[in-house]
């Protein structure tokens, strides 16, 4: 069996999504790779979509 990586984000997504909206549908609470370098591209791509929102900030 293959290994899976796991990460899960450490904002509120569903809030965000209300606070949002459609823009912010992309943002997932668990997102996952087949690998540790797909896991690390995954998380990035959620940081810069949280950023897009937030300028980088707590919520």
């Amino acid at each position: 069996m293959p290994s899976h990586w796991y990460a899960t984000s450490p904002y509120p997504v569903d809030g965000l999504k209300e606070k949002y909206g459609k823009r912010a549908w992309d943002l997932c609470s668990t997102v996952s790779g087949e690998s540790w370098e797909s896991l690390c591209a995954e998380v990035q791509a959620q940081v810069e979509l949280y950023r897009e929102f937030t300028g980088g900030g707590a919520v």
